[in-house]
């Protein structure tokens, strides 16, 4: 029984959505982005009207090349699975993570895959890697011919992080 004035117990959380298997959330990737080559087709041709729909208008500059994809993935088989999409789907693609991006370093440099590293001030994603692990994947990326960037991995608080996160990078190799 609860009085007016005393504590109220805290609202239950939901509980986490889990992600979609990754070869059902290809297959939902590859639905929108085909509706959205039949959307820029028909604005092409003249057959859409008035009705616009943005989230195609927006897909228009990937579909013509001249815009990438930036796909998140971490793990070896996500990576290559990525890769595979993209040259699939004639589409550009940005790596987003990476972190098992080493191994398949030949794979992205064949492909002319960017990938945008988060932070070199971490933990090594296993505890049986060694203790620079992500300090020196950059230039082990790099070393095999892979384009790399730096980011604050959705942290814009750490920007100020981003040149001492870089030195560190080209400081272990």
């Amino acid at each position: 029984h609860l009085t007016a004035g005393a504590p109220q117990p805290p609202a239950p959380r939901p509980a986490p959505r889990a992600a979609p298997p990754p070869d059902q959330a290809l297959r939902t990737l590859d639905a929108f982005v085909d509706d959205a080559r039949r959307y820029v087709a028909a604005r092409a041709a003249g057959t859409l009207g008035e009705e616009r729909d943005p989230r195609f208008e927006a897909m228009a500059p990937v579909l013509d090349g001249s815009a990438p994809v930036l796909l998140r993935a971490n793990r070896e088989a996500d990576i290559r699975a990525a890769v595979a999409w993209g040259a699939r789907q004639k589409v550009r693609i940005v790596l987003v993570g990476g972190l098992e991006a080493d191994r398949c370093a030949a794979l992205l440099a064949s492909a002319r895959v960017p990938v945008v590293l988060p932070s070199t001030l971490a933990l090594p994603r296993a505890g049986d890697l060694p203790y620079d692990d992500r300090m020196t994947l950059p230039g082990r990326l790099a070393r095999a011919g892979v384009q790399v960037a730096l980011s604050t991995d959705g942290e814009p608080h750490n920007v100020r992080r981003i040149a001492h996160a870089a030195a560190t990078a080209a400081a272990f190799g």
